[in-house]
């Protein structure tokens, strides 16, 4: 394996994770079912892109340094696509699995067609900022430094949520909303926090995907289709666990990266998605971690503990 494919792997693992853990705080931490988390991932993407030409445009390259211009780009894209996900939440409080399944698949659609129809961002053939700008590349780009900042942030501030009134909230939702609602926790409120919470992190996983190596944002990379893994790497890792939905978009995107050198199997994704969700099903229903997560094991446990002893 050459030196590229693999910083190009690694770039990748950690943009799915940013979106699986994302996408974990509603589907698998408050137990919701949306499967349109990939319209936020495209949002913030093509925003992104659209404010790295105009700030190109204005000069704003010029009066201010690199590292918090992209910081700025990369913060109003994430803010942008929890405005969308707090518009597609708000709808939809009152559906419930099937239904909001259906609800937020065709959100997802809807905004691959808007996309599509809109010439000033490209229409179909997509959004290059390398043309915008004159055929030639931007002042800055995403990195392994900045898409693994951002995995951290992620996860930390998951973490937090997790340990807070919000986490107990949104997991007493998960487990009976009825009995939530009975013992006065606001749940709409709370299905909205984890809907802007998580559209923020895809909005921003979508780009730092944009803006790593081709500076092209594609509505055809935005799809439901393309969704799909997400999905399954939270359910392979356990739905709930933060640490399940980082093993499982580390497994998953390997494993899809390396079949991709597989002749034939690589124009077959959606049998792959099929096959390995009927074997998730079969071997191991409540995913890798279940509900634990990495402080939960034994094995953890152990670890820690005699590194407390060690340097005590």
């Amino acid at each position: 394996m050459s030196f590229a494919f693999v910083e190009n792997l690694m770039a990748i693992t950690g943009i799915m994770i940013i979106l699986a853990v994302s996408l974990n705080i509603i589907n698998g931490i408050t137990g919701m079912l949306s499967l349109g988390h990939y319209a936020f991932f495209g949002i913030g993407g093509y925003l992104g892109a659209f404010l790295t030409v105009q700030f190109h445009k204005w000069g704003l390259v010029n009066s201010i340094t690199e590292i918090p211009l992209f910081l700025l780009i990369i913060i109003i894209s994430g803010v942008l696509a929890s405005l969308a996900g707090l518009m597609i939440s708000g709808p939809t409080l009152r559906l419930k699995g099937d239904y909001l399944a259906i609800a937020t698949l065709g959100f997802n659609e809807i905004f691959k067609i808007i996309i599509e129809n809109m010439d000033f961002l490209g229409g179909p053939k997509g959004y290059s900022i390398y043309t915008e700008l004159g055929n030639r590349p931007p002042d800055f780009r995403s990195n392994l430094i900045w898409i693994y900042l951002f995995v951290f942030l992620a996860i930390y501030v998951t973490r937090q949520v997790m340990r807070s009134v919000i986490g107990r909230n949104l997991l007493s939702i998960r487990e009976d909303e009825i009995a939530a609602e009975s013992m006065g926790i606001n749940t709409s409120k709370y299905k909205i926090t984890a809907f802007l919470i998580g559209s923020f992190f895809a909005g921003i996983a979508g780009i730092l995907f944009v803006m790593y190596d081709k500076f092209y944002a594609n509505p055809r990379d935005f799809g439901f289709l393309e969704g799909i893994p997400v999905l399954l790497m939270i359910t392979l890792g356990g739905l709930g666990s933060t640490t399940g939905a980082v093993m499982g978009a580390v497994f998953l995107t390997v494993l899809l990266q390396l079949l991709k050198l597989v002749p034939g199997i690589s124009s077959q994704p959606v049998l792959f998605y099929a096959l390995l969700l009927i074997l998730i099903m079969i071997l191991r229903p409540s995913g890798i971690m279940s509900r634990k997560e990495l402080a939960d094991l034994d094995i953890y446990k152990k670890f820690r503990a005699g590194i407390l002893r060690r340097y005590s």
